[in-house]
Formats: C-alpha cells, sequence, structure tokens
C-alpha cells in the first residue's frame, strides 16, 4: 500500500514541476503560492521534529514509563 502512496506523490511532483515550467507565470501563481507555502513551513516542521527527537525518550534512554519522564 505505502508504494503506491510514494509513486502517486511522485508523479504529482513531476506534474507540479512540468506545470511551473511550461505555464506562463500568470497562470502559475497558484504553484507559485504552494511553493512558497512549504518553503516557509518546513524549516518549521524540521525544528519541531528536531525538539521532538532531542527532547523524547527512545530505547537508547531509560525512560520511566510511569510519568513519561526520562531517567539520567
Amino acid at each position: 500500500m505505502c508504494k503506491y502512496y510514494t509513486r502517486i506523490l511522485a508523479a504529482v511532483a513531476i506534474i507540479v514541476g512540468i506545470l511551473s515550467l511550461v505555464l506562463p507565470m500568470d497562470k502559475a501563481a497558484a504553484i507559485v503560492a504552494i511553493e512558497n507555502f512549504f518553503g516557509v513551513m518546513l524549516p518549521i516542521l524540521a525544528v519541531g521534529a528536531l525538539f521532538k527527537y532531542i527532547f523524547s525518550c527512545t530505547k537508547s534512554k531509560d525512560c520511566d514509563k510511569d510519568n513519561g519522564q526520562c531517567k539520567k
């Protein structure tokens, strides 16, 4: 099931890339808006994922299962 999602996502990315090259700038305004949205959103999500990774319990840390705190 997952392989279909990756193929669909890759196909959509290729189609959007081709459309952004072929369409005139005034018609590609929606594609540029989507690109700007992801350009702003991805660094914020990356920082959030980094904080989650740093402050979450993993197998390498000995976690206290009762209150979710990590033992150091």
